[in-house]
């Protein structure tokens, strides 16, 4: 009998910047612990690091020329495995992830396939704050928070396509972007019920790294969220607001290494 996994095309994304110690790590812990299927994708997504990064012959890389944010390098990523690569799933990792334990993928699979959205939760969030009383954590039952990190998620790619979108375009550089397409997930009771999320924690252990934070980014992007939260926002079509950012977001499909 064909699994649920094995029935499902899946596309792994590495969202990567300027760290490439934390990016190798983490790319050669996919491919240790992932088992090689048929219907598994591999890609790197690059934004803009000032050094050179060559396929392995796994996985692609779409490398950006100038750095534009981490919301557009995710974007590049969901629009890549739903318009240009079509997957069922998208399971996007920060490259400060490191996936530890074979199979790793199978709950993140499963848990994306139940819910359509699931985020990572952090060890160290106290079972103080979870909101699902009854919930056991595991990829079928999982926690709810009131408070999220992006560094591990899984989207199906359907949810991209016809209810929910891309991540806003307004949002510029590091900071809010994720928890504004999350809180429009929320609302259609999607990954979580409204103000708190789905989220679990199997096979994948953070790195230490430096940080991409930045103050007043952070600052402009509050605001932008708070503005698209007052504003009602609803479906994300695209994942650019002009014709000048659609050019500078598909040029790494051109010049992308197989």
């Amino acid at each position: 009998m064909i699994g649920l996994v094995d029935s499902l095309r899946i596309g792994f994304a590495v969202i990567a910047y300027n760290r490439l110690n934390n990016l190798v790590r983490c790319v050669n812990q996919i491919a240790k612990n992932t088992p090689r299927k048929d219907n598994y994708c591999f890609a790197v997504f690059d934004d803009g690091s000032p050094y050179k990064i060559h396929s392995d012959g796994v996985f692609k890389v779409f490398q950006g020329k100038t750095n534009q944010g981490v919301i557009v390098n995710k974007n590049r990523a969901l629009y890549y495995y739903t318009e240009v690569n079509p997957v069922d799933i998208i399971l996007l990792l920060e490259d400060d992830t490191s996936p530890d334990v074979m199979g790793w993928e199978e709950p993140w699979i499963k848990a994306t396939k139940k819910f359509g959205h699931i985020n990572y939760r952090m060890g160290f969030w106290s079972d103080n704050y979870i909101n699902s009383e009854g919930t056991t954590g595991e990829w079928d039952s999982p926690h709810e928070f009131p408070f999220l990190t992006g560094q591990v998620h899984g989207v199906k790619t359907e949810l991209i396509k016809r209810q929910i979108g891309y991540l806003h375009p307004e949002f510029k550089g590091w900071g809010f972007g994720h928890c504004e397409w999350t809180e429009r997930f929320l609302k259609r009771n999607l990954g979580g019920s409204p103000g708190h999320h789905k989220a679990i924690n199997y096979g994948v252990s953070l790195q230490e790294a430096k940080s991409h934070k930045n103050r007043q980014q952070m600052e402009a992007n509050k605001k932008t969220r708070e503005k698209l939260i007052q504003s009602n926002q609803g479906f994300v079509r695209d994942p650019w607001a002009n014709d000048e950012q659609k050019n500078i977001f598909l040029e790494v499909f051109v010049s992308r290494q197989d």
